[in-house]
Order: C-alpha cells, then sequence, then structure tokens
C-alpha cells in the first residue's frame, strides 16, 4: 500500500525516553493531497456541503476537495462506523453502510443520496414510540406455567442420574441417555395428540405455545445432547421419524438444532451439515408461526446455515455456509447428479463399531473412577472431596485418551477430495467429530488464551506459532490438526468455526489447508472454509464467511459480509496493551496444575453445598452466589488492576469463574425462553423491560450494560455483545434495545448500539459499533 502523503523532516521529535513522541508530529494537510484527474471546479451543493461536514467530523480532517476518498483521509473501521451513523442521523435514517464503502468520496456519496433525502419530510416517521392503545389486550406470560415446566424439565433429566449413581452398577448408567430421549417421545404424544393441527399461528403464552415451549427445552436439555454422538447415521433419522419428521433413509442430517422436529421433511441422498439451525419458530409482536421446513432430494445444504420462516427447497439444490433461507428455493439449473451417496450395510456397521468401541471406552474409565472414589473414601475422605477427585481424574482421563485417540487411531488427513459415504470420511472425520463431542467436557482443562493448547496442537500435526490466543478450544480440534497453520500473535475469538471440508454437491467434499497470517484476528461467528490462506495482519470481522475465492496477497485489510469483501478501512496501528488477553505468563504445566486445583476446590464446595441442603434452597444459594461474584468479577472489578498478574488473585477469579460455569451449564438451560431468565438477568443489573423472550444465559455479554425495552424477541443464537477485543485490549460500551423489536438467529448487536425500536434484525445481521438502528426498520446482512 502506498501512502497518500508525504511529509520530510529534519528530524524526528524525541521525547524523554528517546522514544518518537507522536504528539509532536505535524498532522498532514490532505487538503493538497489532490491528483489532477480528480481536479473539480464545478460548486458544491448544499447535499456535498453536509457530507463534507459529516467527513471532516468523522475522519478529523478539513478537506474542501469532494473528489477525495475517506481512504485518502487516513479514515479507519471506527471512522468509517462514525460517519455512517452521522449520516443517518442528519441526512437519511435508511442509509447503509456499503452505500459508503462503494462511494468513498463526497461527490460520489452525494449523487447517491440526493434523490433520497430530496424530501425528507415526506420520509419523516409518524411516530417514535411504538403505540401502547392495546397493551391491556396484550397476552401476559404465566409464571406458573413457566415454573411448573421447569420443575418437570429438572426432575425429568436429574432423576435418572441420580437413580444411576444410587445403583450398584456402573453400567445402569448408559441406560440414562435412553430414557431421556424416550421422554421427549412420551411427551410429545401426551401434549398433541396424533390428530391435532401441529403448526398454525397462535397467540403468544397460549396453551398451545407453551407445549411447544416445553418439548423445545427438552430436545434442548435432552436430545441436543444425546443425539450429538448420532448424527450422520440412519439411526438419527430413524429417531426423528419416531418424532413425527418425514426423512428420508439416504438423507445425511449433522445437525441438532432443530426446535419443532414433527415440521421437519428431508427427501433421499440430501446433506445437512453441521451448525446448520432449522427453525421453524418465528416471533411477532404479540403472536407466534410455526412453519414446516422441506427439503427435497439430492441437495447440499453447507455448514451454519440457517432454514427458517417457512422453507421449501426443492431438489437439486445447493446452500452454500452461512447462508439464511427462507420460502422457495429453485434449483439453478437442471443438472442432476447420477451420484449416490447413501451408506452401505458395511458403513453403517463400521459406524455400529466405532459407538461400541466409544461405550467400550466409557465403561472402562467410569469403573476406574469409580474405584478412585471407592479408594478415596477408604481414606477416610469426606463424600464431596471423594466425588471432586473421582470428577477430576475422569476429565483428566478422559482428555489423555481423547488426544490419543486423535493422534493415532483418527490422524492425519489428505488434502484431497472424497464422497460422503467413503470409509475415508468416516474414518477421518465423522469418527474425529464422535471422538470430539464424546470427551468434549474434558477439553474444560485446557485454560482460554493459553500456550497449553499450543502444545496440544503442535504434538496432533499442527502448526501454531508462540503468542496465539484462543478462545475455545473444541471448535479448533475439530478442523484436521495436521492441516492448520497458525502464525504469531493471531487471536481466535469465540464462536469461530473452521470448517473441516466443504460440500461440492450431495455427494463429494474436499479438505484443504487453512493458513492463518501473523497478527491476523478472526472476530466472534465467522466461518472459515478450507483453502482460506489469510496474510499478515488481516482482520476478519463477526459473521464473515472466508471462502477459497476470498484469499488475498496482500495483508493490513479488514473483511466483512457473507461471503467476505475487503473494506477500505485503515488498520489501527499497532500497540502494545496492557490489559490484554495474556493473563499471566506462568509455563504450561504450572497452567494446568492450577486449573486442575480450582476444579478441584470449587467442586468440593459445590458438591458440599448441594449434599447439605434440600435442593430448591441449594439452588436458590447458587444462585445467589453466581450473582456475588458476577458483581465482583465483573462490576466492582475487585480483581482488576495492577494486582490481575497475582497467582492469588488469578487463582481465586478462576475458582470463581468454575462455580459460575457450573450454574450456568447445569442451571440456566431450564431457564431459557422464560420470563424466570429475565428475572436472573436483572440481578445481574441488566435493564429489561416487561415480556422479553430470552434464549439463553450467553445472549447478553455483559447483562449490566444492557437495556432492553418492552416486548422484545432474541431467538436463539442472537448476541447483545456489550465488549470488544480491539488490539487485545478489552473496551466496553453500553447497548440499548428499545420496545418491540426482534432479533433472528446468528444477529450481533456491538457496543454502543442503540435500536430505536419496532427493529427487526434478520438472520447473520451485525450492528456495527456504536451505530443506530432508525425505529420501524428491517435489516438484513
Amino acid at each position: 500500500m502506498i501512502p497518500s502523503k508525504f511529509i520530510v523532516l529534519e528530524k524526528l521529535p524525541l521525547n524523554s525516553n528517546g522514544k518518537i513522541d507522536r504528539k509532536l508530529l505535524p498532522a498532514p494537510n490532505f487538503a493538497t493531497a489532490v491528483e489532477i484527474d480528480h481536479i473539480d471546479v464545478s460548486p458544491l451543493t448544499s447535499l456535498e456541503e453536509q457530507l463534507l461536514s459529516i467527513f471532516a467530523r468523522s475522519f478529523h480532517h478539513e478537506c474542501r476537495n469532494p473528489n477525495m476518498s475517506f481512504a485518502a483521509l487516513g479514515g479507519t473501521s471506527l471512522d468509517v462506523i462514525r460517519a455512517v451513523a452521522l449520516i443517518r442521523q442528519e441526512l437519511y435514517s435508511g442509509f447503509e453502510f456499503q452505500c459508503l464503502v462503494s462511494n468513498p468520496s463526497v461527490r460520489e456519496l452525494a449523487r447517491i443520496l440526493q434523490p433520497l433525502v430530496v424530501a425528507p419530510e415526506e420520509t419523516t416517521l409518524v411516530s417514535m414510540s411504538p403505540s401502547l392503545a392495546d397493551n391491556h389486550n396484550r397476552p401476559c406470560p404465566s409464571l406458573f406455567i413457566e415454573a411448573i415446566g421447569i420443575l418437570v424439565l429438572m426432575y425429568q433429566w436429574f432423576y435418572p442420574i441420580w437413580w444411576a449413581f444410587q445403583s450398584s452398577h456402573c453400567l445402569v448408567v448408559f441406560i440414562v441417555p435412553i430414557i431421556h430421549l424416550l421422554l421427549y417421545i412420551v411427551f410429545q404424544r401426551l401434549l398433541f395428540g396424533l390428530g391435532e393441527q401441529l403448526y398454525q399461528k397462535d397467540t403468544l403464552y397460549s396453551w398451545r405455545y407453551y407445549r411447544w415451549w416445553f418439548l423445545e427445552r427438552l430436545w434442548s436439555i435432552n436430545n441436543a445432547y444425546w443425539l450429538q454422538h448420532l448424527v450422520g447415521t440412519p439411526f438419527y433419522n430413524l429417531y426423528l421419524r419416531w418424532c413425527g419428521a418425514r426423512i428420508s433413509r439416504h438423507a445425511h442430517i449433522y445437525t441438532t438444532r432443530i426446535d419443532t422436529p414433527w415440521l421437519l421433511e428431508v427427501g433421499d441422498f440430501t446433506v445437512i451439515n453441521s451448525e446448520t439451525m432449522l427453525s421453524s419458530m418465528s416471533y411477532q409482536d404479540q403472536t407466534y408461526e410455526l412453519h414446516s421446513i422441506v427439503v427435497g432430494s439430492h441437495c447440499s445444504i453447507d455448514t451454519r446455515c440457517m432454514l427458517y420462516n417457512g422453507v421449501n427447497v426443492s431438489d437439486h439444490v445447493h446452500i452454500k455456509a452461512m447462508s439464511a433461507v427462507t420460502g422457495y428455493v429453485a434449483a439453478v439449473n437442471d443438472y442432476k447428479s447420477p451420484k449416490s451417496n447413501s451408506l452401505s450395510y458395511g458403513h453403517i456397521i463400521y459406524q455400529l463399531i466405532c459407538l461400541a468401541c466409544l461405550i467400550l471406552i466409557h465403561s472402562c474409565l467410569l469403573r476406574v473412577t469409580y474405584y478412585v472414589y471407592q479408594y478415596c473414601l477408604t481414606f477416610y475422605f469426606p463424600l464431596s472431596v471423594s466425588l471432586a477427585v473421582g470428577y477430576l481424574f475422569w476429565m483428566i482421563t478422559s482428555l489423555l485418551v481423547t488426544i490419543v485417540l486423535l493422534k493415532f487411531v483418527v490422524g492425519h488427513v489428505l488434502r484431497r477430495k472424497c464422497s460422503l459415504n467413503s470409509y475415508y470420511y468416516l474414518h477421518k472425520i465423522w469418527l474425529r467429530q464422535l471422538i470430539i463431542t464424546s470427551f468434549h467436557q474434558a477439553f474444560q482443562l485446557l485454560p482460554t488464551y493459553e500456550r497449553l493448547f499450543l502444545l496440544l496442537l503442535r504434538w496432533l500435526g499442527g502448526q501454531a506459532d508462540d503468542d496465539v490466543k484462543v478462545a475455545e478450544v473444541v471448535p479448533i480440534l475439530r478442523f484436521p490438526s495436521n492441516l492448520l497453520r497458525i502464525e504469531r500473535s493471531v487471536t481466535i475469538f469465540s464462536r469461530v468455526m473452521l470448517a473441516p471440508f466443504e460440500m461440492i454437491d450431495e455427494v463429494d467434499c474436499y479438505f484443504d489447508y487453512i493458513s492463518l497470517g501473523p497478527n491476523s484476528n478472526l472476530g466472534n461467528g465467522c466461518t472459515l472454509m478450507p483453502a482460506t490462506q489469510l496474510p499478515s495482519n488481516t482482520m476478519i470481522g463477526n459473521l464473515t464467511r472466508v471462502i477459497r475465492e476470498t484469499n488475498n496477497s496482500s495483508g493490513d485489510g479488514v473483511w466483512l459480509g457473507i461471503p467476505a469483501q475487503r473494506m477500505p478501512f485503515i488498520l489501527p496501528e499497532k500497540v502494545s496493551p496492557v490489559n490484554d488477553l495474556t493473563f499471566h505468563d506462568f509455563t504450561p504445566i504450572y497452567s494446568f496444575v492450577q486449573i486442575c486445583l480450582n476444579f478441584l476446590i470449587s467442586h468440593c464446595l459445590l458438591i458440599t453445598l448441594y449434599v447439605s441442603m434440600p435442593l430448591f434452597f441449594t439452588i436458590i444459594v447458587h444462585l445467589i452466589l453466581y450473582c456475588l461474584f458476577y458483581r465482583v468479577l465483573f462490576i466492582r472489578g475487585w480483581f482488576s488492576g495492577a494486582t490481575a498478574s497475582s497467582r492469588v488473585v488469578l487463582f481465586i477469579q478462576t475458582t470463581f469463574s468454575i462455580i459460575m460455569s457450573r450454574f450456568s451449564i447445569f442451571i440456566t438451560p431450564f431457564l431459557s425462553r422464560s420470563q424466570y431468565l429475565v428475572f436472573l438477568f436483572r440481578l445481574l443489573g441488566a435493564r429489561i423491560g416487561y415480556d422479553v423472550v430470552l434464549p439463553d444465559i450467553d445472549c447478553l455479554s455483559e447483562p449490566h450494560l444492557t437495556t432492553i425495552g418492552n416486548y422484545v424477541r432474541l431467538a436463539s443464537d442472537a448476541h447483545i455483545q456489550c465488549h470488544t477485543f480491539e488490539q487485545r485490549l478489552l473496551k466496553l460500551a453500553p447497548v440499548t434495545v428499545h420496545d418491540s423489536s426482534v432479533l433472528e438467529s446468528f444477529s450481533i448487536v456491538l457496543p454502543g448500539s442503540i435500536l430505536h425500536g419496532q427493529n427487526h434484525l434478520l438472520p447473520f445481521t451485525l450492528v456495527m459499533k456504536n451505530d443506530q438502528i432508525p425505529f420501524n426498520t428491517t435489516w438484513s446482512v
């Protein structure tokens, strides 16, 4: 990249430490940086004058040249976001982010905006607040029905586990998943008669709605957990048919994210890849509606897609990763593949053998863990200590077994193309996902943003340099390690997906390398497809899909969108933050021993708590501890500052975090989509209005910085995020969502944003930092 302006100095100003004092450097005069081809003596219009004023305030440079792009003015990504917000406030409320990127100069932008702002009085909104005339007739949530449902959900989940624990035979524990899976079918038959219409539009919080809510919670708590081990097998298809779905025998379904399985229909030889969401439920202001999802034969739906609001996909359709699909989808061409992806009896037997071997491994681990537990009791250890030691032993041995299986059984994956019904795919990809899914809880022993995971990744065949920060371990391990190259100073944030393969059609897929250059950043929710090669200093924004075609040889770029497009942003100069993601500089062995001690102490405390009091009072005490620790760690910030590097402080922080995570994992799923989850967020400091539906505990990253109005609906995997890491430096800002807004799945609202009410964010919509969404508008990717 060539700078647009050069300034020659006799010498560089230095500070007292002998370093360059940037504050004393003269500011460049961009007004003189005009190319001959861009000279324009035509007078400025009133709109251009307004845009020049906005550019001056946003990019901090007074320039009267209407042909100069904001990139030539030295604009950064934050400056562009500020400019978009000002244009929406002062000129046109429906202004799109992409419009500024495509028209970077004042004159080009004025030409686009002129017909939109000629009569602003005609586009003035009728009202800036939703009408509340009919509020007294609105449906109200029933706290009594939700409380009964939560109690039944908790009882049906914990009682079989407690019964298996009390049994004298360790193998009884394998009956628990069978009981949980059968309970969904039983409750479905009890709550919905065979002749009853199962999909229609109805009033929110009606008896029919609460029946769907209970079954959706039952699926998420019971089925989604256990069925992960059966995805991609005929046994999963068989179970879906028992739940009322119309699934063909030769369909390949790798997702458990289904909210209404009895409205699902999938044709023969169709592939639905992992993390694809099949959502039949859609929220309106006072009503809800259930829609059918029909996918034809010989279709391929790639990873992390969203099918919602009524879908009918014809035969021979290929849907790319991170696509939002609604309505009717026709085939692009008349090509019909003569291939078949059906599994032979040999393939099915292979899958059965793999499942049986995993059950045998779990049986051996549980038996040895039981002996460790009994051995602790012989030394008169308290019950809580014995159980905590047994649990820690199972975690450590499961972690060791997992990495051994990945290293010596699954092995390396070649860069090649193969079919979904080949033994190579089943052994290298399907078995890898099965092993990681079966032992995924063991990876909680690997601390985030630490070097221990890098050592494990290198041992598995991956290339990872130092100073690499990874927020979540499991999504990285799902990708073949030997095909992954991560260079120095790379940061990978939450919900990042490295797709193990990409679908070519409904039969074939291919594997390829993924390479992350130095100083690259992967934002929340982004997806990298095989053959991605990121150059140095590349920033991948949130909800961005990077594919082979978007690779770029030059670095220092920002990529956003689906598919990724290069933004004309100038990345801020890399700084050396004081309070970044590097919590300490301890050795990997010390970090592992410390996290094991944290697990042991925190679980001793929790088990002592749960065995000393009745369950109801124990949950209340755990809730109080959860709220107290949240305020100590995040609101008060008692452990932040200069003492954050102390080993004692770090140990206390980690112990508190583990106790909080146990509450999030074991208690909050039962509260999802109920008003009791809203009450919990209010205890954490969130300002939430009346009649709000929230999907889970992770939808608000910082509740104490979040304000939500009345009648707001968040779908699954919608996130309101009040923090960013800029150059690994944590920054916080509040977020406000006003009344009657709906956030669909896979939408993210970034810090400082304001939704002014009655907004509808469609799937994969990203609201940028400090953005303001006008009242009564719909936004899409």
